[in-house]
């Protein structure tokens, strides 16, 4: 059933990007995309990777299979 993964089922790992008027912002100016990440980071985005690694730690998953589908 698992194909040889290990894994059955599926869980999603999420990004989440709130739209803050700050955001909204910079990205009406057409600001460059460092600038626009380095906001949303300290904003309190979350990436893929950082949401599959808060699975691992919750035992849902290994860290390798989070690697494997976020490093594309």
């Amino acid at each position: 059933m698992c194909r040889g993964t290990g894994f059955t089922g599926r869980i999603a790992i999420v990004e989440v990007l709130k739209p803050t008027p700050e955001l909204e912002e910079l990205v009406t100016q057409k600001a460059p995309l460092s600038r626009i990440i380095e906001l949303a980071r300290r904003q309190g985005m979350t990436t893929m990777e950082e949401d599959g690694m808060e699975k691992v730690k919750q035992g849902v998953t290994t860290k390798e299979e989070i690697w494997r589908v976020t490093k594309t």
